[in-house]
C-alpha cells in the first residue's frame, strides 16, 4: 500500500536514517550568529537563519545538530515573548519530511518546560493545546502528551469547569502509556477517579477503579501510602453510592492497616470505628460473620471496648432486644459521641443518610433476632414472634416475608389460617452428602454383619448334620 506524502510528513515513514554529513561546525557558527541577532532584537531573522539550516541537518540525518537547532528555534520564540510565533514554529517543525524523532522529542520537552514560566492563562492553554495536537499518534512523546493533558485538565478544574476537566482526562488512556512509570500512572488514575466521584459519574468511576491494581500500593513508601489512603477513600464513596455496606467495611479494614494511618492515633481509631459499624450494617453472610469474629479476636480493637461489646451482641446466639440492649445504652455513643469517643457521623440524626443508616441498623438487629427464632423454634405463632421482636404483627409478617424472599431465612412457611410459622431444617448440599455417605456406610456394615452371621449359622448347621450322620 502506497503511503501519501502528507502521512509521511505527519508521522514519518519509520525508517532509521544514517547520518550522511556532520554539520556540527556549521551549526555552532549559526547558533552564535543567531544569538547575536537576538541580542540586537532581530529574533525573527535569527529564527529564519536557524530554520534554513535545520532543513539541511534534517536532510542529511544529523540528529544531534537538528536537535540543537529545533531547541534553539523554540527557545528564541519564547524568549521574545511571542507565543503565537512559538506555536507556529512548533507546528511547522513537527510536520517536516524525514522527521527525526529524537529531535522532536527534545523540542517538545523543551516547550513543556516553558509552561511553568507563562503567566497568561490563555497563552498557556494555547501552547498546551498546540503541543497536545502535534503529539497525537506519536508514541515517542506519549508521556509528554499525557502530562500536558493532566495539566490542561487541572486548569479547567481551577476555572470551575469540572465537566470539561473530566472529559479531557477520560480521553487519556493512561494505562496504555508504556513509557510512564507506575507511580505517575496511578496518580493520573486517582485524579480521574476523583473527578468522576465529585461529579457523581459512578459508572466511569467504577471503570477507572478497575484499572488500579491494589498491588501497586504494597511497597513501603510514604507517598504510595498517601495515595493508597486516597484510593480507599474514593472507593468508599463509590461503595456508598451503591449502598454496599460490606464493600465499605472492607475498604475501611484495608485502610486501617496502612502505616500512615496507624501513625495518626485519632484517625486510626475513627477508621476502626467505621469498619466496625459498617460490618454491623452489612447483610448477614459467612464473610460478614467472620469479620465480626475477627473484631472480637484481634487485639487492635481492644482500644474500643464499647464497640466490641456492641459486636458481641450480634455474635452471640441469643435474641437481641433493640430498645433495651442497643438503643438505650449505645444511641448517644453512636449518634452524638462522647468526650472520650467522638461519633463517626454514620448515624448522624441531622442528615438523611444518618437517619437511613440508623433504620438499617435497627433492621440488622431484627434480622439477628429472626435468625435466632428460626434456629431455636420449629414452629411459632406470629403473635409470639411479634412479641419477641417488639413489633406489631403486620410489620412482623411483612419483615419475615422479605427475609424469606432475599434468602436470609430459608425453610420457613407461614400458615395464615392458624397464624403460625413453621421452620424446617435447611441442610446444605455438603451436609446432605455427608449424611448419605454415613447412612450408606452404616447400611453396608450391617449387611456385612448379617452376611457373617448367616455364614456362621450355615457352618454350624453343616457341622451338626455331619455329626448326626456319623453317629448313625
Amino acid at each position: 500500500m502506497e503511503v501519501s506524502e502528507s502521512t509521511i510528513a505527519e508521522y514519518g515513514d519509520g525508517r532509521l536514517m544514517k547520518m550522511e554529513v556532520d554539520l556540527a561546525s556549521s551549526v555552532d557558527e549559526a547558533l552564535k550568529d543567531a544569538e547575536q541577532l537576538q541580542k540586537e532584537g532581530r529574533w525573527e531573522q535569527a529564527v529564519e537563519l536557524m530554520t534554513n539550516l535545520e532543513k539541511r541537518t534534517r536532510q542529511v540525518a544529523d540528529m544531534r545538530s537538528n536537535t540543537r537547532l529545533q531547541v534553539a528555534i523554540v527557545t528564541a520564540c519564547f524568549n521574545a515573548g511571542d507565543i503565537d510565533a512559538l506555536i507556529s514554529n512548533i507546528q511547522a517543525l513537527t510536520k517536516k519530511r524525514s522527521l527525526i524523532k529524537q529531535s522532536m522529542t527534545d523540542m517538545v520537552r523543551t516547550c513543556c518546560s516553558f509552561l511553568s514560566d507563562i503567566t497568561n492563562r490563555e497563552s498557556k492553554i494555547n501552547l498546551i493545546e498546540a503541543l497536545r495536537s502535534v503529539a497525537i499518534g506519536k508514541i515517542y512523546v506519549e508521556v509528554e502528551r499525557a502530562r500536558l493533558t493532566v495539566m490542561l485538565s487541572k486548569i479547567r478544574e481551577e476555572e470551575g469547569n469540572l465537566e470539561e476537566a473530566k472529559s479531557i482526562l477520560l480521553d487519556l488512556q493512561i494505562e496504555s502509556c508504556g513509557s510512564m512509570n507506575k507511580r505517575e500512572k496511578v496518580n493520573v488514575l486517582l485524579y480521574q477517579l476523583r473527578l468522576c466521584v465529585e461529579l457523581g459519574d459512578f459508572v466511569h468511576a467504577t471503570m477507572v477503579s478497575k484499572k488500579i491494581s491494589p498491588k501497586v500500593f504494597t511497597n513501603d513508601d510514604h507517598e504510595l501510602e498517601t495515595m493508597h489512603v486516597q484510593y480507599q477513600e474514593l472507593m468508599i464513596k463509590v461503595a456508598m453510592h451503591e449502598n454496599n455496606y460490606f464493600a465499605i467495611c472492607r475498604h475501611y479494614l484495608t485502610m486501617s492497616k496502612i502505616p500512615v494511618v496507624k501513625e495518626d492515633k485519632s484517625k486510626h481509631e475513627m477508621v476502626l470505628k467505621n469498619f466496625i459499624l459498617y460490618a454491623l450494617l452489612s447483610p448477614h453472610n459467612g464473610e460478614q460473620f467472620s469479620l465480626l469474629n475477627h473484631i472480637l479476636t484481634e487485639k487492635v480493637f481492644e482500644q474500643l471496648p464499647e464497640y466490641r461489646n456492641l459486636v458481641q451482641l450480634f455474635v452471640r446466639q441469643e435474641l437481641l432486644n433493640w430498645q433495651r440492649e442497643v438503643e438505650a445504652p449505645y444511641e448517644d455513643l453512636l449518634r452524638r459521641g462522647t468526650p472520650s469517643s467522638p461519633a463517626t457521623g454514620i448515624f448522624d440524626s441531622s442528615s438523611e443518610s444518618g437517619r437511613a443508616h440508623w433504620e438499617d441498623f435497627k433492621l440488622r438487629a431484627a434480622e439477628h433476632s429472626m435468625r435466632m427464632i428460626a434456629k431455636y423454634y420449629s414452629q411459632i405463632s406470629l403473635f409470639r414472634m411479634a412479641e419477641l421482636l417488639d413489633w406489631d404483627i403486620n410489620a412482623t409478617e411483612e419483615f419475615l416475608c422479605r427475609l424469606i424472599n432475599n434468602g436470609t431465612i430459608t425453610g420457613a412457611k407461614i400458615n395464615r389460617p392458624s397464624v403460625t410459622v413453621r421452620f424446617t431444617l435447611d441442610t446444605m448440599l455438603e451436609e446432605s452428602l455427608d449424611n448419605w455417605v454415613s447412612c450408606n456406610s452404616m447400611l453396608m456394615n450391617k449387611m456385612s454383619k448379617a452376611a457373617h452371621l448367616i455364614s456362621k449359622e450355615q457352618m454350624l448347621q453343616r457341622t451338626f448334620a455331619s455329626t448326626s450322620s456319623a453317629r448313625n
